[in-house]
């Protein structure tokens, strides 16, 4: 899940590097002609190379609403940490460059490349996320993400600095990109295989709807109070998360692995 993130991350950060170069050069359609041919070039590789493996379960899932539904309360637990993994981004992508932009004097070019370290500096603990997460567990590495992204987002709401609020928006790209192969890898682990389609199409539109949701109250509070408010909302609420999952033992983050690796299946107590 790490490498899958991270992989996720570094496309991010390619379309941040070169997407305002290209604007500004070739004019503003060019990087949508560009990274589309991108796109298909990459589609193309995608499907020669996974062509001959089958995607075909051995059980057929089950596609009724009472399943459905049944999915949903298994990984009810995990959907907090994916509302705040929807609002940390969509919060960062359509304010940061306003705060530091309007709020701070930051030419926009500058804004483009700080983004651009944002999502980079997310793109390496993606890919680290398998090495500390056997080292110091799961749940050690989601809640330190969590408590480090809470703190990164109350500095950015309040801090005067420009320097100070830099390095907390480039640290909480860290942060926040680090819960992403974490929840997911909880997911793999709370819900059988023949399940995890549904269970993973759940998460993610909760996601998107909760980014959604959180986006259009901080655009109330950006134009009624100030662009700070975002960061401030989003930092008591990721605060919240980190608080719901804290007490929570090992278990409720997905089955152990030594019961994955024996391959013995043991559901969390939720």
């Amino acid at each position: 899940m790490g490498i899958q993130s991270g992989s996720g991350n570094l496309g991010v950060l390619l379309a941040f590097v070169t997407t305002g170069y290209l604007a500004q050069h070739l004019g503003w359609k060019a990087p949508l002609y560009i990274w589309a041919a991108v796109g298909l070039i990459i589609t193309a590789i995608g499907v020669t190379v996974i062509n001959k493996v089958s995607s075909q379960q051995p059980v057929k899932p089950d596609l009724s609403a009472s399943n459905w539904l049944k999915v949903l309360k298994k990984v009810s637990h995990l959907l907090p940490g994916f509302f705040f993994g929807g609002m940390g981004w969509s919060v960062t992508v359509f304010y940061a460059p306003s705060l530091l932009h309007n709020n701070f004097n930051i030419p926009m070019g500058q804004t483009g490349v700080y983004l651009a370290l944002w999502i980079g500096l997310g793109t390496i603990t993606g890919y680290l996320y398998g090495f500390w997460s056997r080292k110091f567990g799961r749940k050690r590495v989601f809640l330190t993400s969590l408590a480090g992204a809470t703190v990164c987002l109350l500095i950015i709401g309040f801090s005067l600095s420009r320097s100070l609020s830099v390095v907390a928006l480039l640290l909480f790209g860290g942060f926040l990109l680090m819960t992403y192969p974490s929840l997911h890898t909880f997911v793999g682990s709370t819900v059988r295989a023949e399940d995890q389609t549904q269970a993973f199409s759940w998460i993610s539109n909760i996601q998107m709807v909760s980014g959604a949701i959180i986006s259009l109250i901080s655009g109330f509070l950006s134009d009624l109070l100030n662009i700070r408010f975002p960061f401030i909302l989003a930092g008591f609420l990721s605060l919240a998360v980190f608080l719901f999952y804290l007490p929570k033992e090992d278990r409720y983050f997905g089955a152990r692995e030594v019961e994955l690796l024996s391959g013995q299946f043991v559901p969390p107590a939720v």
